[in-house]
């Protein structure tokens, strides 16, 4: 068979319902310029081209069928679906109805070309609910099941712009690139999702700048909160040049990435608050080339919850007026907090940072206007180190550094530097040394 059912230009609402496909040249279900369409409880596996496929099909409902399984947990066998398993393309909702795709089970899709094989792929299409709408009602089965996709769990991507997307709820494991992936969609909201054992291929595909478990990439207000991500190879989140003023990632837990538990790059503004990172191969947050970010919040609660990475707790790599506000750090391989290219008007106030046992608490170079201020520092390498900072507002205050191996408190050439009211004690090396060897009481 060319497609199992085709659903052409129909008039009026219609229903596919409780079929079983298989065993086609094309498409499973092809559904074209039929708005409120449904496509409910289908089995459909074996498929040359996509499971389901909706295009120019405003409204659609798209709801538990076993896409790549021959019946219910049975799998119809490896790489059987040679697409995408659901495929929107200029399918919008709008505000008063979305397009649904609900408590989907899907696995085994695959493709020979980069961009398909996605469980879920809405490519230009507005007002999509994926997922749970989170109202607490059947919300456990609202969400889709996806394992073993050739590419990304979920892609929602547009050619200009689309948005006023939800992807939430949903359990995605096995994906050979990233869990969710978004390109150019504005209005997002990635919520309450489990994503593990994802980017095997992610390296191959991305070499210079592996992507993350959840990947967005342009458009703006992308909004990353609640989700589980565990086993990646890459970075946990990836924001890359997402504009607005309302894009941010909060309360995510992240364990087990190769890569940074968070990366921010090329942004003018975010909020990062109240995540916790764990065994991250790189840093546990990396903001590069970013702006007007927020890393952590008042009070300590909202800070970030920073254990065990290979490299800094936080890393501020260029940009301007950042903060670091409130963070716990506990066992970073080199540095706490570090902050160096060029980067200006820094602030690290109030993070909690220890067992930093080859660096520093907090490590600023070749930048200006850094300020560390009322952060505890203990049981670490070294307290804080300024080198080469420039400019006229630079601050090393009311810090509590102790049971240190080297200096408290260490500054070399840069401009004029304040330090004053820090609290240091238990120092194997100097308790403030200006570079040359002598000691400044504080």
């Amino acid at each position: 068979a060319d497609h199992g059912i085709l659903l052409y230009n129909a008039t009026a609402p219609s229903s596919v319902l409780r079929n079983t496909v298989h065993n086609t040249s094309l498409e499973g279900i092809l559904v074209e310029g039929s708005a409120n369409a449904t496509v409910n409880n289908n089995i459909v596996y074996n498929t040359g081209r996509d499971a389901i496929a909706f295009y120019n099909s405003a409204k659609a409902t798209i709801i538990g069928n076993l896409i790549g399984y021959s019946s219910a947990g049975v799998s119809a066998g490896t790489d059987n679906i040679f697409g995408d398993g659901i495929l929107l393309v200029d399918s919008d909702g709008d505000a008063t109805k979305s397009a649904k795709i609900q408590g989907n089970y899907i696995t085994e899709t695959h493709n020979v070309v980069d961009n398909k094989g996605s469980g879920i792929q809405l490519i230009n299409s507005d007002y999509v609910l994926v997922g749970s709408d989170g109202n607490g009602v059947n919300d456990a089965n609202e969400g889709n099941k996806i394992t073993n996709a050739y590419w990304d769990g979920i892609r929602a991507v547009a050619d200009t712009a689309a948005g006023n997307v939800i992807i939430r709820g949903n359990t995605i494991t096995g994906m050979e690139q990233v869990g969710v992936f978004t390109s150019r969609m504005s209005n997002v909201i990635i919520d309450k999702n489990t994503i593990t054992s994802v980017g095997d291929n992610v390296i191959l595909h991305h070499p210079s700048e592996p992507h993350g478990a959840i990947t967005a990439y342009r458009g703006s207000d992308v909004v990353i909160k609640n989700n589980i991500i565990d086993d990646v190879t890459g970075h946990g989140i990836y924001m890359n040049d997402v504009g607005g003023l309302n894009s941010r990632a909060d309360k995510n837990t992240i364990s087990n990435v190769s890569e940074d538990g968070i990366r921010i790059k090329d942004m003018e503004r975010a909020v990062l608050e109240s995540n916790k990172i764990t065994d991250a191969g790189a840093d546990g947050i990396h903001l590069l080339n970013s702006s007007n970010v927020m890393v952590g919040g008042v009070p300590l609660s909202e800070g970030n919850n920073i254990l065990r990475v290979g490299d800094h707790g936080i890393e501020i790599d260029g940009g301007d007026n950042n903060y670091a506000h409130s963070n716990k750090i506990d066992a970073a391989g080199i540095n706490g907090i570090y902050v160096h290219n060029a980067a200006t008007n820094i602030r690290a106030i109030g993070n909690i940072i220890r067992n930093i046992n080859d660096g520093t608490g907090v490590f600023a170079e070749d930048s200006s206007n850094v300020e560390a201020t009322s952060n505890w520092i203990y049981a670490s390498k070294e307290g804080v180190h300024f080198d080469n900072i420039q400019g006229d507002n630079n601050h090393i205050h009311d810090n509590r550094i102790q049971d240190i191996e080297n200096n408290g408190v260490t500054v070399e050439y840069g401009s004029v530097i304040d330090i004053s009211k820090n609290r240091i004690s238990d120092i194997g090396g100097d308790g403030t040394s200006d570079g040359s060897g002598g000691t400044t009481d504080n």
